[in-house]
């Protein structure tokens, strides 16, 4: 056994081996295996017994086949990140959930006892997807409804919403928690309290739990230094432990929420007493993890082009009237005035441009601020901070003018240079207790408090934003350099080259708006060189697909002075599609004549993909999940079918499903207990408005398998959004085999195995109306065995049995297999027939009796003979009048003698 990992020293703080704690938590089991040859390399839970090299079959045995699929999965997909897998496992010992991953070259096993479950998978998705669908809430709402939603579902004491900064601390954006607890929103976290390789662990392994502080590790046996990052049951850093503890918690929870590749921030969770998270409820916390983490990514995209759309409207309109101003008034007031509108607009203190020995300011700064920003652009073509004071001690002095920049070049050698400026925006800080740890022997020891603690924050500006980078840095730039700049039109297009952004110019005074410059980003956006764009309109590149309603707003909007946004799906030479954001703004000459128009193509392809990718596997790793059959409908048209689905069904994919059969309501079978779809010659099959018509317990429908069998699946149905449904399939055919053996037996006599009274008059009126529309007759005979008291008395109860039995399968072999045979009542049956004519029937009943009394009954081998009365109903007469008649009959027979047929 290995010794844990002692708690890190004051230089080790940072480096501490988080991913190699060479134990586990004590609340599972642990195995790490090798998928060559499936023997156990390294283990630890409590009571486990193996040794090294032994075979996991002896070891735990119902974990074999589990392991032995997912093995064969990452040999199929060597390449392929393959996300962690749950299974569930039962053995004689008791119900286990199960996680897989590969860490390395080997695959690793968790397990854990089993617990209900939270929540299941697609109701989790489709409550993430209500919160954030509702627009009108605020950001500050919408964060403590997440943390409310989440309260709910675990039942932690506290749940926190906290978001990283772009120094790596974190503040409390969204809380909810038990009444008697202290807040913490608001208050901020310093980095120091998830170290870097903390976040690092953060991004890769998105649902982490810890069950109990007071908890001592299960050591690792077997291969030591282990890298457990994949690992759930990973041990916890002794330092974390304690800083647990200073808070006074003593389980936690966290749910990682990663945009774009980075830790965003965290939904971390805090109870006051011991809480485990089974594995099966960490697999609804990494969907809760990817159903957020995209959300708030589309939410982030959402912000950055409204903000940029409304910074290129304001930047147009402000530049359409400072052209009037220089042509008004003189070159340098106009310059001030128009530089104070720009700091307006991009929400700053101060706008300067350098033009070699001149410079124009909207406000005059302290000597020596310019020379020491011109610095920052001799290398780099844009740069960009909130706190001045991190490069230079110096600007201490100047942080109540300057303490944020943002600059880009105008020219190719930085002689020309655009700053936006920010002054210090003092404020106050609360920390949750002393952002500091002290080091005591030598030791890291958390802070013991986390009271609030409030500290004053100087020489730091507002924040720039994504937008507001962008647009200086592309759009801004190119349009003051025409002022400030010289050079014909040929160098001021020419400078477009410098930027990623595709740039296309056009002369909206030729015919049909041509082309008359492309920057390099054209080229390698849409393989095109110069030549074979310029003279042409930029509609080749969509193939001529803008609609007439598009091109009037157009229009509009470049008679109104304004910029048109747009989203278009472009093609590239080679016939790719590029989805690109264009902004196409109007360019004025100094005597405000429409001169050029130049459009600006963000490409959005990568993003949209992702997007659509991310979407595209959530939606299937949420589906494949699921034992279930689960299909997400778009339309009438399957979008996602689960693998479930697949295997059921003998199909690979839903390519395959389209080539083979197309319309899922193909697969439906009639049968009289299940829905099945109606259409009207020559129109198509509408199953999902017919099935969604219906009550929720009458939507069964009946599918063949792969192998042809039978099976009923109940049908589930969600709105999933416009036209969108998840529709989802449960095998209930175990259920309704029961109920009809149930049923089975409530209608059928146990002794006999004939029909019962009870089946008798339930579905008697639907049997006779079945012979009437055939055209037949309805015979109606009651048969009763002569003498059987005395069989009983001679030989027993059970003997008596086995007579009846027997008269039972000696009558049904006389009469055909819709005619029913019931018993009626001790020795007595009724048979209920259908003939062509009545006169029939005592030819019938005459087989019956001579076949009775020329056979043996029971192990006795007893002869004995039967007495029988029938008619045929008369129109109008209802059953039991004509069981009356019959039963007269039966006791003329009787009193003649027995073994006797009487036909009225």
């Amino acid at each position: 056994m290995s010794q844990l990992t002692d708690a890190p020293t004051l230089t080790e703080c940072d480096k501490e081996p988080i991913h190699r704690p060479n134990g586990i938590q004590p609340c599972g089991w642990w195995l790490m295996i090798d998928p060559a040859t499936f023997t156990v390399m390294a283990w630890a839970g409590d009571g486990l017994q193996a040794q090294s090299g032994q075979s996991l079959a002896e070891v735990w045995p119902a974990l074999m086949p589990s392991v032995e699929r997912y093995a064969a999965t990452l040999k199929a997909s060597p390449e392929k990140t393959v996300l962690a897998h749950y299974e569930q496992v039962t053995d004689h010992t008791g119900d286990y959930d199960l996680r897989l991953h590969r860490q390395g070259e080997q695959l690793v096993v968790e397990v854990s006892p089993q617990a209900d479950l939270w929540c299941d998978d697609l109701s989790l998705m489709q409550s993430v997807c209500d919160l954030f669908d509702q627009a009108d809430w605020g950001e500050a709402d919408l964060h403590d409804r997440l943390c409310a939603f989440v309260e709910k579902l675990t039942g932690y004491d506290r749940v926190m919403l906290y978001r990283f900064g772009e120094n790596g601390h974190g503040e409390v954006i969204g809380e909810a928690k038990k009444e008697s607890l202290y807040s913490y929103r608001a208050h901020h976290f310093p980095a120091s309290d998830i170290p870097r390789q903390a976040r690092a662990l953060y991004v890769t392994n998105t649902a982490r739990f810890i069950h109990d502080t007071n908890d001592t590790p299960v050591p690792l046996a077997g291969q030591q230094d282990v890298d457990m990052s994949g690992s759930a049951l990973r041990a916890v850093s002794p330092v974390h432990i304690e800083y647990l503890k200073n808070m006074g918690v003593q389980a936690s929870m966290s749910v990682s929420i990663v945009v774009d590749g980075r830790l965003w921030g965290l939904i971390a969770c805090h109870h006051q007493t011991p809480k485990t998270v089974s594995l099966g409820n960490l697999r609804c916390l990494n969907q809760l993890s990817l159903l957020v983490s995209r959300e708030y990514a589309h939410l982030a995209s959402i912000d950055y082009y409204r903000d940029k759309d409304q910074l290129m409207f304001g930047l147009e309109r402000l530049l359409n009237n400072a052209r009037q101003w220089l042509v008004q008034t003189d070159k340098s007031a106009s310059h001030t005035q128009l530089f104070r509108y720009l700091a307006n607009l991009f929400d700053c203190d101060n706008v300067v441009v350098m033009d070699g020995q001149n410079h124009y300011e909207a406000w005059p700064l302290p000597d020596g601020v310019l020379e020491k920003l011109s610095q920052f652009l001799q290398e780099d073509r844009i740069f960009s901070t909130r706190h001045l004071g991190t490069f230079s001690l110096d600007w201490e002095a100047w942080r109540e003018s300057v303490s944020g920049a943002l600059g880009v070049r105008l020219d190719q050698d930085g002689r020309q240079q655009l700053w936006l400026l920010r002054r210090e925006e003092a404020r106050t800080l609360v920390w949750a207790g002393k952002p500091a740890k002290d080091a005591t022997a030598g030791r890291i020891s958390p802070r013991e408090s986390f009271e609030a603690w409030q500290d004053l924050q100087q020489g730091h500006s507002r924040p720039w934003s994504r937008a507001q980078l962008d647009v200086v840095s592309v759009e801004l730039r190119h349009r003051l350099n025409q002022w400030f700049v010289p050079g014909d039109q040929a160098s001021a297009f020419s400078l477009l080259n410098d930027t990623s952004t595709c740039m296309i110019v056009t002369d909206p005074n030729q015919a049909d708006n041509p082309i008359v410059f492309v920057n390099k980003a054209f080229t390698q956006l849409f393989e095109y060189q110069p030549e074979e764009a310029k003279g042409r309109n930029p509609r080749f590149l969509n193939q001529g697909q803008i609609d007439p309603e598009t091109a009037q707003r157009f229009h509009q909007s470049i008679n109104q002075r304004q910029p048109f946004p747009i989203m278009v799906k472009n093609f590239t030479k080679s016939g790719r599609t590029v989805w690109v954001m264009v902004s196409i703004s109007p360019h004025y000459d100094h005597q405000g004549r429409l001169q050029y128009l130049i459009s600006s193509q963000y490409d959005l392809t990568q993003f949209m993909e992702n997007r659509s990718e991310m979407s595209s596997a959530l939606t299937q790793s949420i589906l494949d999940t699921q034992d279930n059959l689960v299909v997400v409908m778009e339309g009438n048209k399957p979008a996602y079918l689960n693998q479930s689905f697949l295997s059921f069904f003998g199909l690979k994919s839903l390519e395959n499903f389209q080539q083979r059969i197309g319309c899922l309501s193909e697969l439906f079978v009639e049968d009289e207990r299940c829905f099945y779809p109606q259409n009207a010659s020559g129109e198509p099959v509408l199953w999902l408005s017919q099935l969604l018509a219906l009550p929720e317990p009458q939507r069964v429908v009946c599918m063949l398998s792969k192998t042809f069998e039978p099976h009923m699946f109940n049908v589930g149905i969600a709105d999933f959004g416009p036209d969108r449904y998840i529709v989802n399939f449960t095998d209930i055919s175990a259920t309704m085999q029961e109920q009809q053996n149930l049923h089975h037996l409530a209608m059928t006599d146990q002794l006999t195995g004939t029909r019962n009274r009870t089946f008798f008059d339930e579905k008697v009126a639907e049997r006779l109306n079945e012979i009437q529309q055939s055209g037949q007759v309805a015979g109606v005979s009651i048969i009763d065995i002569d003498w059987f008291k005395d069989i009983n008395d001679a030989h027993g109860h059970l003997i008596g049995d086995e007579v009846l039995k027997g008269l039972a399968d000696t009558i049904a072999g006389q009469v055909r297999q819709e005619d029913w045979l019931v018993r009626w009542g001790g020795e007595e049956f009724l048979l209920l027939t259908g003939l062509k004519q009545a006169q029939a029937q005592e030819k019938v009943l005459q087989g019956i009796r001579q076949r009775v009394s020329s056979s043996a009954f029971g192990s006795k081998r007893l002869n004995l003979t039967v007495s029988i009365g029938g008619t045929c109903i008369q129109p109008g007469e209802s059953i039991h009048q004509a069981m009356e008649r019959a039963d007269k009959a039966l006791y003329q027979s009787k009193e003649q003698g027995r073994n006797r047929v009487t036909v009225v």
